[in-house]
């Protein structure tokens, strides 16, 4: 029986990293279309973010589930907490490269053509650095 209460904690952390991964791919994806003036790449970091929030969502499902279910000692029920904590961070961190690349797609349709994006690409690879640190 303890086999299955660790496969559920394992699905959960691969979850977690899961949407660690596609949180920061969309980061760097929508810095890259605003670099790029890709008005494709934009949209496809705006579709990904629909499944980044359903991982927030089974995320939380799967913690509730296993400390209703499981009753968790210490070292199970910090992971549990760590993952709901973090799948609502990660969550923004996606709804934030949604907002770059919303403002990507009306900069290609304005008159701007040559924007000055000053320190943003190398802001946003120290930003990204930090959350990989973190997660790994």
């Amino acid at each position: 029986m303890k086999r299955f209460y660790f496969e559920e904690l394992k699905t959960l952390r691969n979850h977690l990293l899961l949407m660690a991964e596609k949180s920061i791919f969309s980061v760097r994806y929508a810095v890259q279309a605003l670099v790029e003036g890709d008005v494709k790449l934009a949209r496809q970091v705006l579709e990904e973010d629909d499944a980044i929030d359903q991982l927030e969502i089974d995320i939380d499902a799967e913690a509730s589930r296993y400390i209703t279910l499981r009753a968790p000692v210490a070292s199970d029920m910090r992971l549990v907490t760590v993952a709901i904590k973090t799948s609502h961070d990660l969550e923004r961190i996606g709804d934030e490269a949604t907002s770059i690349s919303k403002r990507t797609i009306r900069l290609s349709e304005s008159e701007i053509s040559d924007l000055d994006l000053g320190a943003i690409p190398k802001m946003a690879e120290l930003a990204l650095a930090q959350i990989r640190a973190s997660i790994d």
